[in-house]
């Protein structure tokens, strides 16, 4: 028989064995779960590792900041296509750059906010190039910014603005997941960005795969059947081919083993805006004091009111003799003074007739019936014209005198109205007093069609604003003439 002390005593023990016990079961399950964890994680390591190292996927993205816009590209490639050291590229990915307001401008547009400049890019990066390249390669793959002739201008103009504009563009991309250095983003030459056109549509029509050589009459020098490459954007426009002379100035270029001798020039101003800027900038001096100013090729009765002082803003304007604040261009459709007018921004007398010379006294040699792509602000123009990218000079001459030969109502803004009516159907038709008797703007005959055969024939209002010449406030469904 035990004793009190005993009894008491006894299940002290048996509660301290039992705990000693649960506490010894559980170490040992938390050893197997921590070592299970330890090689499911170094397995893991391994997997992901093994899974990289097969992995041979390579991204570069590239920013083209033009004059009027900026458009960025991802590009993939493997490490297996590389062709004599140079990839083979797969174009994966393109966003359109906008700004805060969701519009489209080149970063040169940012002289008064240019920290703007460089926070309108996130964006695209964003929505696209990080949703296109995996996150464990962001850090190995390039991101470029290419400034061309808008950016280039701008630094002629304002040099510590246009640095402004940089350090922001640098800024922002330093900020990405993506590998960048300052030079990655930087004012390319004009020559560079015809050097890149010229890749870039040989690249797409295959000449780089072409194994075919052309031997040049009267040169020991193969040159691989490659096409010239015209390329015009806002402010510039460039020309690029490959020429066997000993052109200058010239540029050699080594893809896919084969050595290019290339004859590049960026002509600044020549651009479209620019070029277009220019053009008004010579009427308006041709005009003298005169605040309406004739555009032979506008069409006939289009106005449009130009602010002088932002068309004599840019460097390519010159011989600012004006003090007056604003213009009305008058279009009148004239197709041969047209002509005349725009061959005024060329000097063709400069070459002095030497075959090697364009015009402005530039050197270039002799094309050799060589074949040319134009494209960009080329393609934009065929376009609005109507015609095919075959289109010959003879149809792009013809389609141009046509649009001259027709006033602005037959060839923009009876065409709109029909499609408008035709689309939207809508109840009201509203407009507020074009000028011009309605014989001009062919109100009779669009009023025929509207009441008699459009869809909304039964049921359509127009105002009274049709006309200038009596008819208006006094003919229409409502009249709105009180508010004048």
């Amino acid at each position: 028989m035990l004793s009190t002390d005993e009894e008491d005593n006894s299940p002290l023990i048996h509660r301290a064995e039992v705990r000693n016990s649960l506490s010894f079961v559980r170490d040992w399950a938390g050893c197997i779960v921590a070592t299970f964890l330890i090689i499911m994680g170094i397995t893991c390591i391994i997997v992901i590792s093994v899974y990289k190292a097969k992995v041979k996927d390579e991204y570069g993205i590239v920013l083209d900041a033009g004059s009027t816009h900026t458009n960025m590209f991802v590009y993939k490639w493997t490490v297996n296509d590389v062709v004599k050291g140079t990839a083979v590229v797969k174009e994966i990915g393109e966003c359109v750059v906008k700004d805060k307001d969701n519009e489209v401008a080149g970063i040169s547009s940012y002289v008064s906010n240019p920290d703007e400049a460089g926070q309108s890019l996130q964006s695209c990066i964003t929505s696209t190039a990080e949703k296109l390249i995996p996150s464990y390669l962001r850090n190995r793959s390039p991101i470029y910014l290419g400034a061309t002739a808008g950016m280039r201008l701008l630094k002629e103009m304002d040099a510590a603005a246009a640095s402004k504009i940089l350090a922001s563009v640098r800024k922002s991309l330093k900020s990405s997941p993506f590998m960048f250095k300052d030079d990655y983003a930087r004012i390319i030459s004009g020559e560079e960005e015809g050097l890149s056109s010229w890749i870039t549509v040989n690249y797409l029509n295959g000449a780089f795969n072409n194994s075919q050589e052309n031997s040049v009459r009267g040169s020991s020098q193969i040159i691989p059947l490659t096409v010239g490459a015209l390329d015009m954007g806002g402010a510039s426009t460039q020309i690029t081919f490959t020429s066997p002379k000993a052109a200058q100035p010239s540029s050699k270029l080594k893809l896919y083993g084969t050595e290019y001798q290339l004859y590049t020039h960026s002509y600044l101003c020549y651009g479209k805006k620019e070029a277009e800027d220019r053009f008004y900038a010579q009427l308006v001096k041709e005009s003298h004091s005169s605040t309406k100013v004739d555009n032979p090729c506008g069409p006939k009765g289009y106005r449009q009111n130009i602010t002088l002082t932002s068309l004599w803003a840019s460097p390519c304007v010159k011989g600012n003799t004006s003090n007056r604040i604003t213009v009305t261009l008058v279009g009148t459709g004239n197709h041969t003074l047209c002509s005349k007018e725009v061959s005024k921004l060329f000097n063709f007398t400069s070459c002095g007739g030497n075959s090697s010379c364009s015009f402005d006294g530039v050197y270039q040699p002799t094309i050799d019936g060589k074949e040319f792509f134009a494209f960009s602000g080329y393609n934009t123009v065929i376009k609005d014209l109507n015609l095919t990218s075959n289109a010959s000079l003879d149809q792009l001459q013809a389609a141009t005198k046509n649009i001259c030969e027709k006033s602005w109502d037959e060839e923009v803004l009876m065409p709109e109205l029909y499609d408008l009516i035709n689309t939207y159907k809508p109840e009201y038709l509203y407009v507020n007093g074009p000028h011009g008797p309605d014989t001009y703007w062919g109100s009779c005959n669009f009023f025929a069609c509207l009441y008699d055969e459009s869809p909304v024939k039964g049921i359509v209002l127009t105002n009274d604003r049709w006309c200038d010449n009596g008819c208006k406030c006094h003919h229409g469904g409502t009249f709105t003439c009180i508010d004048q």
